[in-house]
């Protein structure tokens, strides 16, 4: 039985490994866009 809680809390591990990565992959994009925007924003007549 304690073999197999080890197993589950390492792809417990990996998987919040994932996620920890997309996020800072979705932030990434985020601020990617916004770097991208904002000249848009200054040639818009307001």
């Amino acid at each position: 039985m304690p073999a197999r809680k080890v197993k589950n809390d390492n792809k417990e591990r990996e998987l919040i490994k994932k996620l920890e990565s997309i996020e800072e992959m979705k932030k990434d994009t985020v601020e990617q866009i916004n770097i991208e925007e904002e000249p848009d924003e200054s040639k818009r007549p307001k």
